[in-house]
């Protein structure tokens, strides 16, 4: 088992470095965030060994942040709306660190996903972090879309 964990590890980094190098700059506005008004956060975490303790708590300070921006929070996704917290994680060297794959995206955008190595320990402040950061790109990225589209 964890010989496959690790296949498949080396396998997502190899294509995600590969990317990489064809990765949008900033900014990355996009049509798709202009006129929205609300997101609804959904977790897609596929993370074990205790590598993510408390998915809910880094969605709510997400929620919190995107609304320090001045985006509203609302609690259905309805397609348009949807915003994923995208968390793929595991232990690695006897279970004392984490590895993860760490994305915001959105219909029409998508920020610069992340790959992490930590101390187990630490793990539930770097996904917070992390996340957060990302939420910031977003919120950027949206309230620059929204200029762009209103024609400034």
């Amino acid at each position: 088992m964890k010989a496959i964990r690790l296949a498949l590890g080396a396998a997502a980094i190899t294509l995600l470095t590969a990317g990489a190098a064809s990765a949008q700059q900033e900014p990355r506005y996009s049509s798709a965030l202009a006129g929205l008004q609300s997101v609804s956060l959904v977790v897609e975490g596929r993370v074990s060994d205790g590598c993510w303790p408390r998915p809910e708590e880094t969605k709510a300070l997400v929620a919190a942040r995107l609304q320090g921006h001045g985006l509203t929070v609302a609690g259905t996704a309805n397609g348009r709306d949807a915003l994923y917290l995208y968390v793929l994680g595991y232990a690695l060297e006897g279970g004392r660190t984490c590895v993860w794959f760490v994305d915001l995206t959105h219909l029409g955008w998508s920020g610069p996903y992340r790959l992490l190595r930590g101390d187990k320990a630490a793990a539930q402040s770097r996904l917070r972090d992390s996340l957060t950061k990302l939420a910031d790109i977003f919120a950027a990225d949206w309230a620059a879309s929204n200029r762009a589209g209103a024609g400034e």
